[in-house]
């Protein structure tokens, strides 16, 4: 089962650099529990590793010096892959460029900052990832009551009259009592919720890869909390993209 960790990828051809960062990032306003580092040490392995691992990014700090692909071309691909991810430049002394803004870094830092500096700078950052994080959050109702839901909350959401019924995990559903009903269309849901997992597998509901447990060649099936084990069909227009995407969940969580 996935859990709700923060994926933070920095860039830089100095290991001893990117140690520094999580030191200072783990003093900025995370816990170690809940974030996954990546390292990296030039612009060719970051974005080889995202075009090969279905893996959202929450936050990437990437030095503008690197050997080979320089850090305005790796922003570029970056930014094209992951369009809301917090981006932050890090360099000596190299300085933006016209290309540097075009990808909407959030914050440009510099090494020469003090620590007490560069905390300062990144408990901004911090802050900014989790309101994104937030973001990403999905507000139903029960009856007349406001429900925000994580993605990780979800198991799968279908398409209803005037919107969407949402389905949760069985150990949030004891804490509501009724249907969940979200006035967002099931296409827009998607597009949000697509980076946590989220797939067709039918033209009228998407479902949370993350509880999939096996799909079959028409149906799928989810993780089971008890005796009763839940499955939904699979249509054949779907089949491929879903099993696909299933395959590289898979292989991120065992590789």
């Amino acid at each position: 089962m996935k859990n709700s960790k923060i994926h933070i990828f920095i860039c830089d051809d100095n290991s001893e650099y990117i140690e520094y960062l999580k030191t200072v990032i783990l003093k900025s306003g995370f816990e170690r529990e809940e974030i996954c580092f990546y390292e990296f040490h030039t612009g060719e392995d970051l974005v080889n590793f995202f075009h090969k691992k279905d893996i959202y990014c929450d936050l990437a700090i990437l030095d503008m010096q690197l050997p080979g692909m320089n850090g305005d071309e790796t922003a570029a691909l970056f930014r094209n892959k992951f369009t809301d991810s917090v981006l932050v430049f890090c360099s000596g002394v190299y300085q933006p460029t016209d290309k540097s803004f075009k990808v909407m870094a959030y914050r440009y830092l510099y090494k020469s900052y003090t620590e007490q500096k560069m905390i300062s700078e990144m408990k901004e950052i911090v802050h900014k990832v989790k309101e994104n994080r937030m973001g990403n959050m999905i507000v139903a109702h029960c009856r007349f009551e406001k429900i925000r839901l994580k993605p990780t909350d979800i198991m799968y959401i279908e398409t209803g009259k005037h919107g969407c019924k949402i389905h949760v995990c069985p150990d949030v559903d004891m804490k509501i009592k009724g249907n969940l009903l979200c006035n967002e269309k099931l296409g827009f849901l998607y597009e949000k919720l697509k980076n946590s997992g989220f797939e067709f597998a039918h033209n009228s509901y998407i479902v949370n890869l993350n509880y999939v447990k096996q799909i079959n060649t028409n149906s799928l099936v989810f993780i089971s909390w008890g005796e009763e084990e839940l499955s939904l069909a699979v249509s054949r227009s779907k089949s491929k993209e879903i099993h696909r995407r299933f395959a590289r969940l898979m292989a991120q969580k065992y590789d």
